[in-house]
């Protein structure tokens, strides 16, 4: 196992990071993503603690998402992307902690065209939202108007219709 030369990048956090910690979440990240491990790691002998919390996290959520449907091919795509990818997997992780079941890279019958980076539906009718993740190449401090349109038609369908919570 390589050893990474761990260092805080705010000396005021709390949650200090130790070899232990990188050991226990290379070899988890290991076991989940197989041949696709080496992609997630930083190319150099470094690691700042923001870097492993991140990948502590991704380790978390691969745990949730290992048994959906289309994991071996989301895993495929860390070594397209990193970040891309990784938003990809925090977005289904959220949308899972929500109780909705998640597909990934779903099939959509009669297209050639790009597909969708996820599927997410409510049991037991299976109504469901198709996602396709961007993540913006800039900082944006607020969203565009057809954002907005989006996330508000989303969170009527998960909020109002299918929370887990009854709403009075």
């Amino acid at each position: 196992m390589k050893e990474y030369h761990l260092f805080h990048s705010e000396p005021e956090n709390p949650l200090k990071v130790s070899q232990e910690m990188c050991n226990r979440v290379s070899n988890g990240l290991k076991n989940k993503l197989g041949k696709y491990y080496s992609y997630v790691l930083p190319p150099h002998d470094s690691m700042t603690d923001v870097y492993l919390y991140k990948l502590n996290y991704l380790d978390t959520a691969l745990s949730v998402l290992r048994e959906c449907k289309g994991y071996d091919k989301h895993i495929a795509e860390y070594q397209n992307n990193l970040n891309s990818t990784f938003f990809v997997t925090v977005v289904a992780d959220v949308l899972a902690a929500h109780g909705l079941t998640i597909e990934l890279e779903p099939e959509i019958l009669n297209t050639e065209s790009k597909k969708p980076d996820l599927f997410a539906y409510q049991m037991p009718d299976g109504l469901g939202v198709y996602f396709e993740c961007k993540q913006p190449k800039e900082d944006t401090h607020q969203f565009i108007k057809e954002q907005n349109l989006i996330f508000d038609g989303i969170e009527d369908v998960i909020s109002e219709k299918y929370s887990l919570y009854k709403l009075s």
